[in-house]
């Protein structure tokens, strides 16, 4: 088929060279004078509408702008008949689709040095590349997973530049399209072919990206709904559903499982999340392409390697939220980083030779105390209620003898034996100190709580119960790095016995659901599976899309009758052996493993040393003031004891 002729706007023709593409709007070819310039050539000739938007994009060329995109430079016209139709393009060397660096399936293949330092970096990159664009007073509209591509060196640049809204002294050219998905929820449903965008429309599909690339492709709005019914993506975004919000709870939603919470991005990053997706932030106010840059260069700045695997990187503020979510998903996020030899080399037997040096400090020593005889104090209450006893009888008796035996006629006699029992218990009260019993009381119980609370704090700080449970703690980790090799071993003849199922499963990987056309499946639907981790066929040789909210047995068989149309083009070849990937997956995993139980039984040795000291120092300590404690309630008990009896 000949290659159209072309010229530009100045009559120069332009010799077009090999096809490098196409599609339904029309195909780029190479530059034969120019290997920094394509040409797009459209199936029909342009409006003129359409040519004088793209005269006057050509106009607003600039360094910048041609560093961050793919922006017109000029316009093509039909050398025969001088009708435009194309437009020069600068050539996009070396870059991907933005979509195969935050799957993580793609990104293991297509990013091989991708780890989230360079999807955060790619995230500020592709903020400025927004920010150049609305410096010229234009808007993207169209935001989709293809119009973006990045580079190995995480610098993106923006194409299809031909569909963004311009406007020239006034006349303003619209962007007549848009992706559901990345569309915000007050233009939901709304004709965009009659819509004016704004930079705050721009800045919600801007945080969907950053959302996708920071958070392994999962989509802020595709979530467990905790309503009834079922939530597809645009419906989530017109009602403003945010899954990871930390008031998801207020909109009935929940973020998908084993995925991480919107804090491992780090407070000022988190914020800008929550405004871009608020209600409040509809009619303005949505972070900018400048306040992403800001938080996401501090972001970057905080980013540590984790001490178990290292191709995993993450904020410092936070635990690895990665290593959880390769362990409940079994699926690896970040290409393999080898870990060579360490430098300070584990050596297992002398590190085993010093834990097994820390003997146990042993239960906490006795208290003991001489039980000390009562106080004198205590000795004179206790005397005073038998003296106060013996001194009213006997004043009561005389008394009442004379009452009995003065010969006295009635009605004193009686009146006599009344004034007895008055007498009698009156002086016992007025002689008596027995109250104070009450006081030795109190202060028996004030000094068996001071004790019991000493005694209590003695077992646990000079006890060994920690030390001992951290050293059994220790122990079952050697048992667990003992127990590699046989670990190893046994996942590698699971390998060498299912060399079909892991063929089958490789080639699968190669159909991703995205590019496929399934029954009622559209691209809503395909990111609501991609935020739940299935992206390919192979994905789907489990159930996991049956738990999938939305997908009933309508859509799981549309999806499993894909899968086994294209599992039908499978050819198992039995000379292939293992694949040498699959070994290294294996290799991989045992080394973090064995990475992370070496730093584990480390940490324990030094919470071992750290136990045993504490211990000493506490007996040390404590000893003297429990003993006092000891020997201030036996002197209570026992002077209680006295005025008690």
């Amino acid at each position: 088929m000949p290659l159209p002729e072309v010229i530009d706007f100045s009559g120069r023709q332009i010799h077009l060279d090999a096809l490098i593409g196409q599609g339904g709007e029309g195909a780029v070819y190479g530059i034969r004078s120019s290997e920094d310039l394509v040409a797009k050539v459209y199936h029909r000739p342009l409006t003129p509408d359409r040519a004088a938007k793209i005269q006057f994009m050509s106009s607003l060329s600039s360094g910048i702008l041609n560093q961050v995109s793919a922006w017109p430079t000029g316009l093509l016209l039909a050398k025969s008949g001088r009708a435009p139709v194309g437009l020069l393009l600068p050539r996009v060397k070396n870059a991907k689709d933005i979509h195969k660096l935050y799957s993580p399936k793609s990104r293991l293949t297509e990013f091989t040095r991708a780890d989230w330092r360079f999807l955060v970096r790619a995230c500020t990159n592709t903020a400025r590349a927004f920010g150049a664009v609305h410096a010229t007073g234009s808007i993207i509209g169209d935001i989709n997973e293809g119009s973006v591509l990045v580079a190995p060196d995480a610098t993106v640049k923006l194409i299809d530049c031909d569909s963004f809204q311009i406007t020239d002294q006034g006349k303003r050219y619209l962007c007549e399209v848009g992706v559901e998905t990345f569309t915000p929820p007050e233009l939901q449903g709304k004709n965009l072919r009659q819509t004016v965008r704004t930079v705050n429309h721009d800045s919600f599909g801007l945080a969907v990206m950053l959302f996708l690339l920071l958070f392994m492709g999962r989509h802020p709005f595709a979530g467990r709904f905790l309503g009834r019914g079922d939530m597809p993506i645009p419906k989530a975004i017109s009602e403003l559903r945010f899954a990871y919000s930390a008031m998801r709870a207020d909109v009935q939603m929940d973020r998908p499982p084993n995925t991480p919470p919107l804090s491992i991005v780090g407070d000022e990053v988190a914020f800008l999340f929550e405004r871009a997706f608020a209600k409040q932030m509809i009619n303005g106010g949505r972070p900018e392409p400048q306040d992403w840059v800001q938080a996401l260069v501090g972001l970057e700045k905080n980013l540590v390697q984790c001490r178990t695997n290292p191709s995993h990187w993450h904020h410092k503020a936070v635990a690895c939220p990665w290593c959880p979510m390769e362990a409940a998903t079994r699926a690896e996020l970040f290409p393999f980083v080898s870990l060579g030899a360490d430098v300070n080399a584990f050596d297992l037997t002398t590190l085993w030779r010093r834990i097994e040096g820390l003997q146990s400090p042993g239960p906490a020593p006795n208290i003991q105390a001489t039980r000390p005889a009562p106080s004198a104090e205590a000795v004179s209450v206790a005397n005073s209620f038998r003296r106060a006893n013996v001194l009213a009888f006997a004043m009561a008796l005389a008394i009442g003898g004379i009452g009995v035996f003065g010969g006295l006629s009635a009605p004193a006699p009686l009146l006599f034996l009344v004034a007895a029992l008055i007498t009698f218990f009156g002086a016992r009260r007025w002689l008596d100190k027995s109250s104070d019993v009450y006081k030795f009381r109190d202060a028996e119980a004030k000094a068996r709580d001071t004790w019991l609370r000493a005694q209590q704090e003695w077992t646990e700080r000079a006890g060994a119960a920690a030390f001992d449970g951290k050293k059994q703690e220790v122990l079952r980790l050697k048992v667990l790095l003992d127990h590699l090799p046989t670990l190893r071993k046994s996942k590698l003849d699971q390998l060498r016995t299912s060399v079909k199922q892991a063929q089958l499963s490789r080639y699968l990987d190669q159909f991703e659901i995205d590019k496929a056309s399934i029954e009622g499946i559209g691209n809503g639907r395909k990111r609501t599976l991609q935020s739940y981790g299935i992206e390919t066929a192979a994905d789907l040789l489990s159930t996991a899309v049956e738990n999938v909210p939305g997908f009933g047995p309508k859509l799981c068989g549309a999806l499993y009758t894909w899968r086994q149309s294209v599992e039908a083009g499978f050819k198992f070849n039995p000379a292939t052996g293992v694949d040498k990937r699959d070994i290294d997956k294996i290799e991989h995993e045992i080394a973090v493993e064995r990475r992370k139980l070496e730093q584990a039984v480390r940490n324990g040795y030094e919470d071992l040393r750290q136990l045993h000291a504490r211990v000493i120092n506490a007996r040390t300590q404590l000893q003297g003031p429990v003993e006092a404690a000891y020997a201030q309630y036996l002197q209570a008990d026992e002077n209680y004891k006295a005025v008690s009896r």
